[in-house]
């Protein structure tokens, strides 16, 4: 049996997907690029 694996990135939009977040406010970074690749597939709008 193999386990799944996700990076932090994926981990923190699927657990803004099970809470409801639609939208995202804040100020870009390079550490926070992976995570804005993500919302528009997951049906969250970056402002």
């Amino acid at each position: 049996m193999s386990k799944l694996k996700m990076t932090p990135s994926e981990a923190l939009v699927e657990t803004m997907v099970a809470e409801g977040v639609k939208t995202v406010f804040g100020i870009v970074g390079s550490a926070y690029m992976d995570a804005l690749d993500l919302f528009p597939d997951a049906g969250i709008r970056y402002l």
